[in-house]
């Protein structure tokens, strides 16, 4: 339920300025304490940001996919419990198949009304061809997600091309800029970036590409395919080549420009544009107002006289049966109709209306009506129209019957006369009609929060809406009370936070988790993705289900914790708000645990400080308050000023071990708890980055020694792991850092799981670009290979949680979805790899070695180690990341010396079993024994010969190597049968080599040139 709007680019805008005008009155004492601008921004930043530069690294989600692409990949299939999803991977869908997440772009195709298309802010395009019963992503995993709107081209012979843009610059939870525009032609089975627009820096603002707010296309116009885009921080760009490039025809781009924009074209190819008075850092648009132009060139302002000063984000709306009248719809401070939200605060917003009647278009010769007066006010805590500052916003005409005016923000309304009065208006989405808090009501198979409304071209009763739940469908938007259905099945595009299931209870399906805008789900079916239901309003956050499903514990935004009793049906018995009274300074999504050994304690953090509830189930049921009821707050906890607890974590011990984390990289234990008042000790490893965030504190079920701690931000070495409770520590992010320093590209990485399995371990991470798994924690040499490419794909994954009886693994994404599956065993180990050179007692002359192998299937690299002792005892030279079948190495290589090599296959299972070993000599060239009668050697039609000698005994034991100049060995074998020896050399590299040959106790080389 976002309920302000959240800037990525902080430089860009003064935050001052803009509380400034927001707070026009002091909030009240609510349920829900109302949530600062900056509060959700901040905890991302903390979450990602680089801790040397306090910035999120330039260009960083690009880069991460592009490193994303060369990580190795897992393709093993488990047997699936579920027979309706198999698959080559064993990583399926959980759902929920009846939650939809923030939707913003919404169209239906004009040439067959069964196809629809629809992207969401964190999941990217998807299309449906049965009228939203089902859906396909049609975005790859590899294009930037963050879809705000979207544009079909309604000329004859073009409706099968597409365009949508991307960033969100309103509440984006992904902490995403966008990154241009993408176009299909296929009618949305696939998109391409328009490269013009492209950027590739979508942590950073220096584009107007980069938040896109509509597209509209020109379908008067069958010559050329003129589209134009609104931006942020910028203006209305134009292009009449399909975007192959485009000009700045209203506006600009940067801080001199309007920070909301909008544009609509008539199907006479008249072109309206909105442009908001707010400019980037709070400053004054130098092109605000309302805008017309018959050509997209030459604008005319028709901002009438009286219109409001202060002006956010509006939008533009066209009478569909008369194109001279338009509708202006947006927020505008201490202007316009007042409107008070359930928290109490005060919010303005207009609507005019525009009728052209002359040539010029001009204030005073086009019509202008003040309609504000008239927009919803039905009372209660959520009755009011309530847009959060233009977060949400829609207006649209009825197709037929253009008295029909529908109008949302958090609630969706209908007026039969235009909003010309107050009469006539229904409440018709959103929340629930006079609901009240705490535990308020939605509307029935709907959501609040309204971005888009789409009637069907056959029907235009029937209606689509796109809200933050999703899509919805209606066969009558005139009914009195609507029915709505959702059209969410397998539109995975829900954002999650968090994610728990019971723990001790095999087999049991029961998932809950915290979602961005839609609170807290939870599904009790046998099959997962069926059917999920809301348990909690708000933001869901930090979730907990007590062993056998006893009791459940769920949390809102910035650590309102609540405690249900549900049936296995999915009925809640009873439910009461738990959180500390005194608790303060939460982060946004706040971390707490129940005690792994007895689940009626809960830890909190609560800012500067651990929380401890000794009795839950003691705890009142029924109210909506903090309590201080059983709570303590531990006192030797507290951090100093401007440290918070990031993350907590509970030991399976009987001595309550505990380990907690924070976002200044300290990370503290405690023993015994549940206990007293105790004193923690700071297990903080030497090589922790500095100033980071400690998301996540994985702990061994079976050993409260063994841990797991994962860092969230980038450019910092992500996972440390303890195997004597925090003594010592050592780096295992291996290849999921693109620098061994943890610098780079490498991503974010934000939950890991420690699950015990048969003959073993294995471990998980979730990361900014999806879910990756080891069996070996090797230090920096650790093998990470990517889970569920196919399924999860570069989806962020932000939490994991397992059950041990049975190997079930969930992991929730944010924007995609839930994902499961079942691990039993660790994974396969590669091959060896076979040896080629040097050969078997190959004698060289040079201490410059090439060592060639063969390539193996499933290895991700491989690792060289050469020895003077064949047990490899004593180790000359190691080296591994290796992903050539060649290395050519000195280092460790001495003249009169013999040396053993081998060569392993890495992969996720470890190394591969040592294979074999061979042995080589390096002398000095001239410690070798020439002979007199050596046999012969030349070169006939492309073959170097090796021609017998009597003078040599037994020519069958002879052993011959060819070598270049600085000693790299191209072949060895031995002479067969008395019969001369052949060398096909063509492909061989021009230049003078070598011969080495020796028998028992004589050795002889040939010097020859291959030219």
């Amino acid at each position: 339920m976002k309920k302000y709007p959240v800037f990525i680019c902080i430089a860009l805008l003064s935050i001052f300025f803009l509380r400034k005008i927001y707070d026009t009155s002091k909030p009240t004492n609510s349920v829900l304490d109302a949530m600062s601008i900056q509060d959700r921004n901040n905890y991302m930043h903390m979450l990602l940001a680089d801790p040397a530069t306090g910035q999120i690294p330039k260009g960083i989600r690009s880069a991460e996919l592009e490193f994303a692409s060369t990580l190795p990949k897992r393709h093993i299939a488990h047997e699936n419990p579920y027979a309706k999803i198999q698959a080559s991977e064993n990583w399926y869908s959980a759902g929920p198949a009846n939650l939809g997440g923030r939707t913003r772009a919404l169209a239906i195709d004009m040439m067959n009304d069964q196809i629809l298309l629809a992207g969401g802010v964190s999941s990217g395009m998807f299309k449906s061809t049965n009228q939203g019963l089902s859906w396909k992503k049609t975005f790859s995993n590899k294009q930037l997600q963050s879809v705000t709107c979207l544009a079909q081209d309604i000329r004859p012979g073009k409706t099968s091309t597409w365009y949508c843009g991307s960033g969100e610059f309103y509440g984006n939870s992904a902490s995403l800029n966008g990154d241009g525009l993408f176009s299909t032609t296929d009618n949305g089975d696939s998109w391409q970036q328009l490269a013009i627009t492209a950027t590739n820096t979508p942590q950073t603002w220096e584009s107007a590409y980069e938040y896109i707010f509509n597209i509209a296309i020109d379908p008067s116009n069958l010559n050329q395919s003129e589209l134009y885009v609104s931006t942020a921080l910028g203006g209305i760009y134009r292009t009449t080549d399909g975007g192959k490039s485009f000009k700045a025809a209203l506006g600009g781009s940067g801080n001199n420009y309007s920070l909301f924009t909008d544009v609509k074209v008539s199907p006479k190819g008249i072109v309206y544009a909105c442009m908001s008075s707010i400019a980037g850092g709070g400053g004054i648009s130098s092109t605000k107002g309302i805008w017309r132009s018959i050509d997209g060139i030459n604008w005319t302002n028709i901002t009438p006289p009286n219109f409001p000063t202060q002006t956010y984000r509006m939008i533009i709306e066209i009478n569909p049966i008369d194109e001279n009248q338009v509708l202006i719809f947006g927020h505008t401070p201490n202007s316009g109709k007042k409107a008070v939200n359930f928290r109490g605060d005060i919010e303005w917003n207009s609507l005019w209306k525009y009728t052209f009647i002359s040539e010029d278009g001009k204030s005073s010769g086009g019509l202008w009506e003040n309609r504000s007066d008239n927009l919803p006010a039905l009372g209660g805590e959520f009755g009011d129209l309530i847009v959060q500052q233009g977060y949400d916003l829609v207006v649209k005409y009825h197709p037929i019957d253009t008295n029909i005016v529908f109008i949302g923000g958090t609630n969706l309304y209908r007026s039969t006369n235009g909003f010309r009065n107050t009469e006539s208006i229904t409440w018709i989405g959103g929340y629930k009609p006079y609901t009240k808090r705490p535990y308020f009501d939605i509307y029935p198979n709907h959501h609040p929060d309204q971005h888009a409304i789409c009637f069907f071209p056959n029907n235009p009763n029937k209606a689509l809406s796109a809200n933050d739940g999703g899509i919805f469908k209606t066969e009558n938007c005139l009914q009195d009370s609507i029915n709505w259905t959702s059209c969410n099945y397998t539109y995975l595009t829900s954002q999650f936070y968090t994610i728990a299931i019971d723990h001790a209870t095999p087999n049991n399906s029961v998932i809950i988790g915290g979602t961005q805008d839609n609170g807290t789900y939870m599904t009790t079916g046998s099959f997962p993705s069926d059917f999920w239901e809301m348990k909690l309003t708000y933001d869901g956050a930090f979730c907990a289900v007590e062993d056998n499903r006893k009791n459940y514990y769920m949390s809102a935004q910035q650590g309102k914790i609540a405690r249900m009793i549900i049936d296995d049906k999915g009925n809640i018995i009873s439910k009461g708000r738990i959180d500390p009274a005194g608790g303060k300074n939460y982060l946004f999504i706040n971390p707490f645990t129940l005690d792994k050994t007895n689940q009626n304690i809960m830890y909190v953090a609560g800012g500067q400080l651990l929380w401890r509830n000794n009795n839950l189930k003691n705890m009142p049921m029924g109210g909506w308050d903090s309590t201080a009821i059983n709570w303590d707050s531990l006192s030797f906890t507290r951090l100093p000023e401007g440290e918070s607890i990031s993350a907590v974590s509970s030991a399976k011990t009987t001595n309550h071990i505990l380990y907690y984390g924070t976002n200044k990289g300290n990370l503290y234990k405690i023993t015994d708890a549940d206990k007293g008042d105790p004193i923690p000790i700071e297990i903080t490893g030497g090589k922790f980055p500095v100033n980071a965030n400690i998301q996540n504190i994985a702990i061994d079920p079976r050993d409260a020694n063994k841990a797991l701690v994962v860092f969230s931000n980038y450019n910092v070495l992500s996972m440390f792991y303890t195997s004597n409770g925090g003594e010592n520590w050592t780096p295992v992010s291996g290849n999921l850092e693109e620098n061994q320093s943890g610098g780079g590209k490498g991503p974010s990485c934000r939950w890991a799981q420690i699950l015990p399995v048969k003959n073993g371990t294995m471990f998980y991470v979730g990361t900014s670009v999806g879910l990756f798994s080891t069996s070996v924690l090797d230090s920096t040499l650790t093998c990470w290979e990517q889970e569920g490419s196919n399924t999860i794909g570069n989806a962020v994954v932000v939490m994991l949680d397992a059950r041990e009886q049975e190997g079930y693994v969930v992991a929730a994404t944010h924007g995609s979805g839930v994902y499961a599956s079942y691990i039993t065993d660790l994974p396969l180990k590669a091959n060896s790899p076979e040896l080629i050179s040097p050969g078997i007692d190959t004698i060289t002359t040079s201490t410059s070695i090439t060592y060639r192998w063969t390539s193996v299937p499933n290895a991700v690299f491989y690792k060289l180690d050469v020895s003077e002792t064949p047990d490899f005892s004593t180790v000359k030279l190691s080296r591994s990341l290796i992903t050539n079948t060649f290395y050519t190495a000195s280092t460790g290589i001495v003249v009169g010396k013999s040396y053993y090599w081998r060569v392993q296959a890495i992969n996720s299972a470890g190394a591969s079993v040592a294979p074999n070993s061979r042995k080589f000599s390096v002398k000095s060239s001239t410690g070798i024994n020439e002979e007199q009668n050596a046999p012969t050697v030349y070169i006939s039609n492309g073959n170097l010969v090796i021609k017998q000698n009597d003078s040599f005994d037994n020519m069958e034991h002879i052993t011959y190597s060819l070598y270049d100049l600085v000693g790299n060995c191209y072949w060895t074998s031995t002479m067969n049968n008395n019969a001369d020896a052949y060398i096909h050399i063509s492909s061989y590299p021009k230049g003078v080599y070598i011969v080495v040959g020796h028998s028992k106790d004589k050795t002889w080389k040939s010097l020859f040139i291959h030219q």
